[in-house]
């Protein structure tokens, strides 16, 4: 399914002024080319498509509802029959809701509710609004007279006048007229709600859990309930039970014996799968697509643990695992991890690297570190807390001050801080109801160099420019002039600086597979994390033979630098020159020797890639190439699969 992108065929969010009215004839119980028609055990739903909106409402051609207004224009429309009574619930653009009640003589007569629900936003726990999104299939041209499929994060239901949000996801939030009447976060013992079910006519307003009990919401309420006192907390350190439902459904558990290549002995650790923090011990990925724990050197998981079960122990150390994995879906996706559809939707994982909670520190003031005693520690499978016991003045993780009570007194101190699973975000609640969001977002891999005074500093923005070439990947390239003399990974040297190989160019870090490449003027330095958490280095030559040919203005041939391609490498030691947009690789030599020509019918390639230790070069356009072998020196074509361009 491709979503209605924002073109003059597939409008998206269409202003009411901008759309063609339509009347709605109730009678209508079938989908047409502007609404779709959706029926429901008694409940009957309307809604437009993008482009069109309702005006009128009408059943037998007799006129029930006609908006006075572009505010109380309607998308979307709800009507409940059963053998006693009939509703229609009308959902304007922004206004109140209208109930329509009908009456023993066929009359009706309309509720004042006092609820827009233009004024409501609900947040799910991702951080994406609930909205209603249309889709089409790839093949569609346009909307119109086409079938339209919609996406729902939520759905609406009416029972009588008891109007019905219900979630397909889980919300977070949710906001009315910019005030919050419901935050998960205020009590995470409790479960998400299910949904939201408004009582039209003594206008109450209730979300119903997940575990089935219910709380009202008060949508002119100001006092925003903060989470419970600290005296409510049993113990210093406990983990916070949630329902089974709550949870996130499993779709792949990943984890490997070790293999032979691990030296001994190891210590051997548990490892909790609702823990979402990094430690000493191990290193911890996650976001709301899945979680990877790799173990840090010299340390194995000899037993996983979820949801408070255990689903693999073993006391052999070979039969441990170094790490484990899970990717997460909702029930209602049908794909495996490793359906293409699945790994669209992944996220970056190396920006969802956890904090070490052993180098998380917290101070009172006079830099006095506070003991354990003066937090508490709790934790669930979304979220890792600590609750303060005493005045906060510092956090440090890793030597970097993130907050500290002097740079900022305005809120007082904070109460707690807490992080969830959904994104790196270090979050401060004070006793005044504030909550503070301060950027925790690691870099694993560092570099350093000499500052004016000879001292060895971090590199920051400025020293650098940084590119993404795929997922879970960066290029750092050192601007002019900046001398990098050391290089570091999760706080271990990997690289430093020596007279007789110069400093490097660029430093490429391949987040997902530990692989780190330092570019320098004739070589690549390859690094590569090995199942013992060491890092193996390899050198790759940049083959100096190989030449890239264009044509100047007058047809001659003009020898390539790097003004026209970007020079990279892989742990294949392959060597790729990606031609830059707009440059025409016209000749391609080895030594003095001809490899490639191009031809009037053949396209232009994108990049050249060599790889010496197989004598293999290869000429590529899209996922097209020539490829071409050398034997006893001379280059010939061993595959062709360009696409001839048409004459």
């Amino acid at each position: 399914m491709t979503p209605i992108t924002d073109d003059k065929n597939h409008p998206t969010d269409v202003p009411p002024e901008n759309c063609e009215l339509v009347t709605l004839n109730l009678n209508i119980k079938e989908t047409t080319d502007k609404l779709e028609y959706f029926s429901r055990n008694s409940c009957r739903e309307y809604s437009s498509y993008p482009g069109y909106i309702f005006n009128k409402v009408l059943e037998d051609d007799t006129p029930i509802w006609e908006a006075n207004n572009i505010n109380e224009f309607s998308k979307n429309l709800l009507v409940y029959e059963d053998s006693c009574d009939k509703y229609i619930l009308i959902i304007p653009h922004d206004s109140n809701l209208v109930l329509l009640h009908q009456l023993k003589n066929n009359t009706w007569e309309s509720v004042n509710t006092s609820i827009n629900l233009n004024k409501m936003k609900m947040i799910e726990r991702t951080g994406h609004e609930f909205v209603l999104e249309y889709y089409i299939t790839e093949d569609c041209q346009g909307h119109k007279g086409h079938k339209l499929v919609r996406f729902d994060h939520h759905y609406y239901d009416l029972n009588n006048h008891n109007f019905k949000i219900i979630f397909n996801n889980l919300c977070d939030r949710v906001f009315y007229d910019n005030k919050v009447v419901w935050n998960y976060r205020d009590d995470p013992f409790r479960p998400y709600p299910e949904y939201l079910n408004f009582n039209l006519v003594d206008k109450t307003v209730t979300a119903l859990l997940r575990d089935g009990s219910s709380i009202p919401l008060y949508l002119n309420d100001t006092v925003l309930k903060r989470p419970r006192d600290d005296s409510e907390l049993e113990n210093s350190q406990k983990r916070m039970k949630i329902d089974n439902s709550e949870q996130l459904n499993v779709c792949v558990y990943d984890y490997e014996k070790i293999n032979s290549g691990y030296k001994m002995p190891l210590k051997l650790i548990p490892l909790d799968t609702d823990f979402i923090m990094s430690t000493n011990e191990f290193i911890t990925i996650c976001n709301r697509t899945g979680r990877f724990y790799g173990s840090r050197k010299g340390f194995v998981f000899n037993k996983l643990i979820e949801n408070g079960k255990v689903f693999f122990e073993t006391d052999d150390p070979e039969a441990c695992t170094p790490c484990f994995s899970a990717e997460y879906v909702k029930k209602s996706n049908k794909y495996e991890s490793g359906d293409k559809t699945s790994k669209k939707r992944r996220l970056e994982f190396f920006k969802y690297t956890r904090p070490n909670v052993d180098m998380l520190k917290f101070y009172t003031k006079n830099d006095s570190e506070l003991s354990p005693d003066d937090y508490t520690v709790e934790y669930t499978s979304f979220m890792y807390k600590v609750t303060f016991l005493k005045d906060l003045y510092k956090i440090i993780h890793d030597g970097k001050v993130y907050w500290s009570y002097d740079n900022d007194k305005s809120y007082g101190f904070p109460t707690s801080v807490y992080f969830t699973d959904v994104d790196t975000d270090m979050k401060l609640t004070f006793s005044n109801g504030v909550e503070e969001v301060v950027d925790f977002t690691l870099e694993l891999l560092k570099m350093y160099k000499n500052d004016e005074f000879g001292n060895k500093v971090e590199m920051d923005s400025g020293d650098y420019k940084v590119t993404k070439p795929e997922r879970d990947q960066r290029l750092f390239t050192l601007k002019q002039g900046v001398r990098c003399i050391d290089v570091s990974y999760d706080r271990e040297t990997i690289w430093r600086y020596n007279p007789n190989k110069g400093y490097p160019k660029s430093i490429f870090c391949d987040y997902s597979d530990c692989e780190i490449i330092l570019r320098f003027d004739k070589f690549f330095i390859l690094f590569e994390q090995n199942e013992n958490s060491e890092w193996e280095l390899s050198l790759c030559s940049i083959p100096r033979h190989l030449k890239l040919y264009t044509k100047d203005k007058n047809s001659n041939y003009v020898l390539m630098n790097e003004d026209h391609y970007k020079l990279e490498t892989n742990l294949a030691r392959t060597t790729l020159y990606k031609l830059k947009r707009g440059i025409m690789c016209s000749l391609v030599k080895y030594g003095d020797q001809v490899v490639w020509e191009h031809k009037e019918y053949e396209p232009y390639p994108e990049k050249v890639s060599c790889v010496l230790g197989l004598n293999s070069i290869r000429i590529c356009s899209g996922d097209k190439y020539i490829a071409f072998e050398s034997k006893r020196g001379l280059w010939s074509v061993k595959h062709y699969m360009f696409r001839l361009n048409k004459k």
